[in-house]
């Protein structure tokens, strides 16, 4: 999916809108915070790109490591078998592992369709498993790029979510884990609308109807009243 991220990319910058962020969701997350508080928290972050993520753990590393290719039948990438090594990253580029869904300045998107560390690191990253979980993270880790945080980790407030082995700190998850990760029913909606994040993660509307609709009520109450404009009595549910 990091090719149809590059295609939207280039459309964006070719739009007559002066946009001067890019966020990326996935179809399972909603926002926590109103349009208004987004670009706030957008004007706060002093032109800084929000990339989640570090330097792989050892259990990651044979993504980039080796060669993978598309298996027979499917889309999914399987490791070549026997295993073929990858040549190091091109520009002594250092991998880091991390999160597909980003928020990043204009400058930032401008320099990944047009820098060769860029152009070279996307082709270099064809043959790996899920480049998209390692790609933007390591560019914004490069120093000097537009917008980067070199010294980042798993900060910036981008996407609450409930990992299974992080119960701990967030107290359980009311609805049910998949891939490690809670979907969220509708006792964990405190835990949601305590939250400093923009968006939250994951989120079924089938299996947990209850759980959007409450919080698509209460986006809307805030957006409502946070308008700088009369509001019409039928913007309500």
């Amino acid at each position: 999916r990091l090719r149809p991220d590059l295609h939207c990319m280039r459309d964006l910058l070719a739009s007559a809108v002066p946009w001067r962020y890019l966020l990326n969701a996935c179809g399972q997350d909603f926002p926590l915070k109103t349009n208004r508080e987004i670009v706030q928290l957008l004007k706060g972050l002093g032109g800084k790109n929000i990339t989640p993520g570090v330097l792989p753990p050892p259990h990651i590393t044979t993504r980039t490591k080796y060669v993978h290719r598309e298996g027979a039948g499917h889309n999914a990438l399987e490791l070549v078998t026997p295993q073929l090594r990858k040549a190091p990253p091109p520009h002594n580029i250092t991998i880091y592992f991390g999160s597909a869904y980003v928020a990043v300045t204009r400058p930032f998107v401008e320099f990944v369709l047009q820098d060769q560390r860029a152009i070279d690191l996307l082709a270099w990253s064809e043959d790996t498993y899920s480049p998209d979980e390692h790609f933007w993270v390591t560019l914004n880790r490069i120093p000097g790029v537009p917008g980067s945080m070199p010294n980042a980790s798993w900060e910036g407030g981008l996407k609450a979510v409930k990992w299974i082995d992080m119960e701990e700190i967030h107290g359980g998850c009311h609805g049910h884990y998949v891939r490690g990760i809670c979907v969220y029913g509708t006792g964990d909606l405190k835990w949601l609308f305590n939250s400093t994040c923009m968006f939250a993660n994951k989120f079924e509307l089938k299996t947990y109807p209850l759980t959007v609709e409450c919080l698509e009520l209460r986006h809307r109450q805030r957006t409502l009243s946070q308008s700088e404009v009369r509001v019409e009595p039928n913007w309500y549910f």
